[in-house]
C-alpha cells in the first residue's frame, strides 16, 4: 500500500481499518509490503499456498476438476478442497513478519497524531538499543520509522 509515500488514496480505506489490533494503520501509514503469510495470517487471504506447492496445486486443479463430470455444486467444493489439500494452515505459519509485531503496533499506532506514532516509535527503538534485543526487531522498528519520515506529511495525516 504505497499510497502514503505516492500521495495517493484508493479503496484500501474499506478494509485496512477492518485488521486486528492496528494492523490496518501500520499498513497505510508505513506502505508495508505482506507476503502470502501474512496475509492469511491477519484475515486478507483465504488460503496460502506456498510457490513450491504451486505447480502440484495446478496439477491436481487440471486433472481432478477436468474428471469431475457432476453438477456445478460439487465442481465447487472440489475446487475448495483440492486448494485446501495444498495450502497452509494459520497454524502452520513461521510467526514472523510485521504481522507478529502486533503488541507495539499496537502500543505505536494508537496513538491519535502521525507526529506522536512516530514519537513512540523512536522511543521504542532508543530503548531497544540499550538493551540486549532481537536485532530483526530493531531492525524492523528503523525501518517503520524511515518509512514513515520518507511518506509525504499531507498524506500522512490523510491516512
Amino acid at each position: 500500500m504505497p499510497e502514503a509515500t505516492l500521495g495517493l488514496f484508493a479503496g484500501a480505506s474499506f478494509f485496512l481499518p477492518r485488521l486486528p489490533r492496528l494492523f490496518g494503520e501500520y499498513l497505510g501509514l508505513t506502505g508495508a509490503r505482506l507476503d502470502g503469510a501474512e496475509m492469511l495470517a491477519c484475515g486478507l487471504a483465504t488460503h496460502y499456498v506456498p510457490s513450491a506447492k504451486l505447480s502440484l496445486l495446478e496439477e491436481a486443479l487440471t486433472c481432478r476438476v477436468a474428471s469431475s463430470t457432476s453438477s456445478s455444486c460439487d465442481f465447487d467444493s472440489t475446487i475448495s478442497a483440492i486448494i485446501d489439500e495444498y495450502s497452509l494452515k494459520k497454524s502452520a505459519l513461521v510467526k514472523k513478519g510485521a504481522y507478529y509485531k502486533k503488541g507495539i503496533i499496537y502500543k505505536c499506532f494508537s496513538r491519535p497524531t502521525v507526529e506522536e506514532i512516530l514519537s513512540d516509535l523512536e522511543e521504542e527503538l532508543a530503548k531497544a538499543n540499550t538493551r540486549e534485543t532481537d536485532g530483526d526487531h530493531n531492525e524492523w522498528l528503523a525501518a517503520t520509522i524511515q518509512s514513515l519520515k520518507k511518506a509525504l506529511p499531507m498524506s500522512l495525516k490523510i491516512a
